[in-house]
């Protein structure tokens, strides 16, 4: 009877380990404050990708570039380790830029001189508001939140943001020559998707249209005195591994630039990797890609390297003319760091010839009591007397 006993209590025990243990490592969580909703996408084991979403606010003065600016956009994505129901920051991943929309067109001052807007990092772009409410929306697994709304951590399956802004020329706040809708999507079985829609509110001349980019560091936060976190990449047309070792400071795109820094207009995603275990690709979804436009990378020798969707090239865009793009941010691996000591941590990862004793946060323990617990990596229940 009491071998009988301690079957079933070991049954029910290892059911309720199954069960938490398949839920403790959520695939997607969320937390925010008013100016900030910070996403983590799980990798493996307590290991997350941060990305954050941030509210970013500049008045417009006059002859300062980048200025008159309100909106939000991905800031700099950070590997994340979930640890005791708190995200611990490891590291960041990218460089400071904008990832969303970029436009290179006349400024307003002298139509000769072609200059970037959108977002923070260029500017000149202003959330819309109508009867008195901003143009942002905030939904959390089908909830609606306001920007002023505070959320602890927590698990989530689908997250959703989209935002309408009115685009200016730089060192300009009057005159909009477009409206601009981004939207954020993400859930708990994909990666995060960003729609991007420009409406022209009259013709103007385009040099570049970015609709999409990745600034991932090449060695982390910039230290070349550490490993490559990117150093090689490849397209998904193309067998050819490219070296980004060597680097280039000129992002001018000329016809004699060959390889991956050429645009390539039949390209949709463009994967980097390097020497710590993860890799990052941009994935072109769909889009109203013009002549002139396309996928490359562009590579500082010291910081970055980073993957563009060029959409148009030099491009005449015309009124009510809508350019869109819809693109994915691929991560994925595991970041492994002997140097540093970090690693993540996975209750099936134990070795299987150690003979200590975890519990199933992947922890270390010297006593154990009644539970579950892991040794010579399998679970095993300590019934105690």
């Amino acid at each position: 009877m009491r071998r009988l006993y301690l079957l079933v209590t070991f049954a029910v025990i290892s059911f309720i380990a199954n069960a938490q243990n398949e839920s403790f490592y959520p695939k997607l969580m969320v937390e925010k404050t008013p100016d900030k909703i910070m996403i983590y996408k799980h990798l493996q084991g307590n290991q997350y990708v941060g990305y954050p979403i941030n509210h970013r606010i500049k008045e417009y003065k006059e002859n300062e570039y980048p200025s008159n600016y309100d909106n939000w956009g991905i800031g700099r994505l950070s590997l994340c380790t979930y640890e005791q129901s708190k995200m611990v920051a490891v590291t960041t991943l990218f460089r400071s830029g904008e990832a969303e929309l970029a436009l290179n067109i006349p400024n307003s001052q002298d139509e000769s001189k072609y200059v970037y807007v959108g977002g923070a990092t260029h500017g000149f772009e202003m959330i819309t508001s109508e009867d008195n409410h901003r143009n942002i929306s905030i939904m959390i697994d089908g909830n609606e939140y306001k920007e002023e709304d505070n959320i602890s951590l927590s698990k989530c399956n689908t997250i959703k943001i989209e935002q309408n802004c009115l685009l200016y020329q730089a060192y300009s706040n009057s005159n909009p020559f477009a409206n601009v809708t981004k939207e954020w999507t993400i859930t708990d079985a994909d990666n995060l998707h960003i729609k991007t829609k420009v409406e022209l509110l009259r013709d103007i001349k385009i040099k570049q249209g970015q609709f999409g980019m990745i600034c991932v560091y090449r060695h982390l936060k910039g230290d070349t005195s550490k490993k490559y976190l990117t150093n090689k990449a490849y397209k998904d047309n193309e067998a050819t591994v490219y070296n980004l070792e060597d680097g280039w400071d000129d992002l001018n795109l000329h016809p004699e630039n060959s390889g991956i820094r050429k645009k390539d207009y039949n390209c949709t995603q463009i994967t980097e990797e390097g020497e710590y275990g993860l890799s990052f690709a941009l994935k072109v979804i769909d889009a109203t890609k013009k002549s002139g436009g396309g996928m490359f990378v562009g590579t500082n020798s010291s910081s970055y390297n980073k993957i563009y969707f060029d959409m148009t090239g030099n491009y005449s865009a015309k009124e009510n003319e809508i350019l869109s793009a819809e693109v994915e941010w691929i991560v994925d691996g595991v970041f492994s760091d002997e140097e540093t000591g970090i690693k993540y941590i996975h209750m099936n990862s134990i070795n299987s010839n150690d003979d200590r004793y975890y519990n199933l946060n992947g922890q270390r323990v010297n006593t154990i009591q009644r539970g579950i617990y892991i040794k010579n990596g399998k679970k095993f229940v300590n019934i105690g007397k």
